[in-house]
């Protein structure tokens, strides 16, 4: 199938910088499974396969995929990737950017069907766990008619609840497992983990 969009001739303008439009793909169509090239360029503008989504992760190349969509090494990576009882793919990252104090979002970009809904997904994560960021397909969810957000219902709260016992029981396996790690990350995280604690 070949689809032709023609843009109004009042919007015309929108097209006349090749970059915008190319940012707007990378913005909106960067995870399609579909490749997208720009005026006929032999280059494809969006990513298509992404470490992020991948059916067995493998961590160091998520961790690489971290690096450069985030312009950071994450300080541990946490793959998510199930089908019930909410189906989610993806990956966390712990930043290694220090917050001030108890404040500040995880930066969070949510895809439906490889659509990027929001680059900052809002209430999806908790308020605790600012240091995050992170990729995730949240195909069991809906996007607003606007298709700037996720609805929020049964199926959004289940991710939400999901997603928090997942970043529950990671930390506690690093306690477990690679306490040295946990360590280094509360040293970076100390005041939000404390802040955390007092609220």
């Amino acid at each position: 199938t070949t689809v032709i969009l023609h843009l109004k001739p009042q919007h015309a303008r929108l097209a006349e910088i090749p970059e915008v439009v190319e940012a707007a793909v990378k913005e909106y169509a960067d995870f399609l499974p579909i490749p997208i090239y720009l005026n006929h360029g032999k280059a494809r503008v969006n990513v298509i396969q992404s470490a992020f989504f991948d059916p067995t992760p493998d961590r160091e190349a998520i961790e690489q995929e971290f690096e450069s969509t985030f312009q950071e090494a994450p300080l541990d990576v946490i793959p998510l990737r199930q089908e019930h009882p909410v189906a989610i793919a993806g990956a966390l990252s712990i930043t290694p950017r220090r917050t001030p104090g108890f404040q500040g979002e995880a930066v969070i970009t949510a895809t439906v069907r490889r659509m990027v809904i929001s680059r900052k997904i809002q209430g999806l994560i908790p308020e605790w766990a600012a240091f995050l960021r992170g990729v995730l397909e949240l195909n069991d969810c809906s996007p607003t008619l606007s298709r700037e957000d996720l609805v929020k219902n049964h199926a959004f709260e289940r991710a939400r609840l999901t997603i928090e016992a997942k970043l529950h029981d990671h930390l506690e396996g690093l306690a477990r497992n690679d306490p040295a790690k946990l360590e280094a990350i509360l040293a970076w995280h100390r005041y939000t983990f404390a802040g955390a604690a007092l609220s």
